[in-house]
């Protein structure tokens, strides 16, 4: 990989990086399924979760908004007064990190 230059646009920086991603993505994630990955997650970190009602309130919440348990607390018809329970939390911030992962390895 290169190495960043001072005085480099942030266009062509995010462009190196995508380029450079490119390269270290592995072939199995040109397939790989962000719902599947969801669905299979929760079911292992949040039994009693409907698989299917979280991955379309995480799908829909914008990505800044994923910080905010508030936030995720509506989309998932939670009461504001409830903790978000630790699986779900987990969820969300695995499901976070994996969307942001694909930018750089998806078309």
């Amino acid at each position: 990989a290169q190495a960043w230059a001072p005085g480099a646009s942030e266009p062509e920086e995010a462009e190196e990086a995508r380029r450079v991603a490119g390269e270290d993505c592995p072939e199995h994630l040109s397939h790989f399924s962000l719902k599947d990955w969801l669905l299979k997650r929760a079911a292992e970190q949040c039994p009693g979760f409907d698989g299917e009602l979280l991955w379309s309130a995480l799908s829909e919440i914008d990505p800044g908004s994923m910080e905010d348990p508030e936030i995720v607390k509506m989309w998932l018809g939670l009461p504001a007064d409830d903790q978000l329970p630790p699986g779900v939390a987990r969820l969300v911030s695995e499901f976070g990190q994996q969307r942001e992962l694909l930018k750089f390895c998806g078309d």
